[in-house]
C-alpha cells in the first residue's frame, strides 16, 4: 500500500517552460529564503530594530514562534476560536501603535473578517501564507507576507517574504550552495523505499538520518533558497496542482463520515487547501495507530489552544489518488472504532 503523508516526493507536475513563481503576488520586494523560519527570523530582526511588539495567534507551530522568541520580541497572544476565526473583539481593545498583527491562513482558508479588520486597524499586518500560497486571495493589503514553501511544494528548502515596506532590511547569511544536499538525499531514500518497494530498514534509517541533518543544514538563520529548489518552482505547474488539490478535498468532502468531522464543510472557489482538517477524539492515539498502515498524518500544531488537541489533518497532496484518500478514510474509521455511516 502507498505511504500517505511523511516526506513530499519530487513528482512530475512540471511544465516544460520556465515561469515566474508567485507572479500574482503584487509586491515590489520579493525575497526567497532557505526556509520559512529564516523569513520569520528576518521579520524578528525588523520588529526588534523598530521596537515593535507582536500579537500572535494562540494556535501556532513552535517553529514559527521560536525565531521571534529568540530575538526577544515582545509577544502577546490573541485567541483562535474553534471555527478558526480570530477573537476580533479582543483585538479591537488593544494598543495598535508600534504593534504587529500576525495572521495565519489556516490550511489554505482565510478569516475574511480578520483580514478586513487588519486593513483599517492600524496594526502592522504580517500574513503567513504557508498554507494559502496557491489560494486566489488578494494579499496586497498586508504589509508583510511570508511563509514556508515545503508544506505545499516538493522542494528541499524554501521560504518567502514579500513586502512593499521600503525600510525593511533584508538579512541573508552566506552559506555553501550545497547546504540542501542532505535534505535531497532524504527525499531520494524515501522515494526508493516507497516507489520501488525497496522495504529495507537500512533505507528507512538513512532517510531519517539525512532528514535530520538536512534540517540542521537549513537552520534558522536567513539565507537564500538553493538554486535547485528555485528552479523546481520555476517549472512547477501551480495551476494543475491547485486543480488536483481541490479535487482531492472534494473527494473527502463528499464522504458522509468525513463531512461530519470536517472543520470546513464547503470549499470556496478561491481556496486551494493545504490539507483536510477534521475534528476527532483521541487524536494522538489514532495518529499512532494509523502509522501501522503506512499513513503518517502530521499534527498542525501542538500548542496551548485547545483546538490543537483534536485536529487531524488528512493529506490531500496532488500525488494522491481517490483510492489513496478513501483508503485513509477507511483506516481512520477502523482505528477510531467508529461505525460506518451512510
Amino acid at each position: 500500500m502507498r505511504i500517505l503523508g511523511s516526506e513530499r516526493l519530487i513528482n512530475d507536475y512540471f511544465k516544460e517552460e520556465f515561469q515566474k513563481p508567485f507572479k500574482n503576488f503584487k509586491f515590489s520586494r520579493k525575497y526567497f529564503y532557505s526556509s520559512g523560519r529564516g523569513a520569520i527570523k528576518n521579520l524578528a530582526y525588523f520588529l526588534k530594530k523598530n521596537r515593535y511588539s507582536i500579537f500572535f495567534p494562540d494556535y501556532y507551530c513552535a517553529e514559527m514562534f521560536k525565531p521571534l522568541k529568540d530575538e526577544n520580541v515582545k509577544i502577546e497572544f490573541y485567541r483562535i476560536l474553534p471555527d478558526f476565526t480570530a477573537d476580533i473583539k479582543f483585538l479591537k481593545k488593544v494598543k495598535k501603535e508600534k504593534t504587529a498583527l500576525y495572521i495565519v491562513d489556516y490550511f489554505g482558508f482565510q478569516d475574511e473578517n480578520l483580514i478586513e479588520f487588519s486593513k483599517e486597524s492600524g496594526f502592522l499586518s504580517v500574513r503567513d501564507v504557508t498554507h494559502s500560497l496557491l489560494s486566489n486571495f488578494d494579499f496586497s493589503s498586508s504589509d508583510i507576507v511570508l511563509g514556508s514553501l515545503r508544506k505545499l511544494f516538493p522542494v528541499v528548502d524554501g521560504g518567502i517574504l514579500f513586502t512593499n515596506l521600503k525600510n525593511f532590511e533584508i538579512l541573508k547569511n552566506n552559506s555553501k550552495e550545497d547546504f540542501y544536499i542532505d535534505k535531497l538525499l532524504a527525499k531520494l531514500y524515501r522515494e526508493i523505499y516507497e516507489r520501488y518497494k525497496y522495504k529495507s530498514e537500512h533505507f528507512e534509517k538513512m532517510y531519517l538520518n539525512y532528514s535530520l541533518k538536512g534540517e540542521e543544514g537549513i537552520g534558522y538563520l536567513p539565507k537564500s533558497i538553493s538554486k535547485f529548489s528555485l528552479n523546481l518552482l520555476k517549472i512547477y505547474d501551480f495551476e494543475k496542482v491547485g486543480i488536483k488539490r481541490r479535487k482531492n478535498f472534494n473527494i473527502l468532502l463528499s464522504n458522509s463520515y468525513i463531512l461530519k468531522k470536517a472543520i470546513f464543510k464547503s470549499l470556496p472557489k478561491e481556496v486551494v487547501p493545504q490539507s483536510f482538517p477534521i475534528k476527532i477524539e483521541k487524536r494522538d492515539l489514532i495518529k499512532k495507530e494509523l502509522q501501522k498502515y503506512k499513513i503518517f498524518i502530521p499534527i498542525l500544531w501542538r500548542c496551548k489552544n485547545e483546538i490543537s488537541e483534536n485536529i487531524l489533518n488528512i493529506p490531500i497532496d496532488e500525488d494522491y489518488s481517490k483510492k489513496d484518500l478513501l483508503n485513509s478514510v477507511d483506516k481512520i474509521k477502523k482505528v477510531s472504532g467508529d461505525k460506518d455511516e451512510c
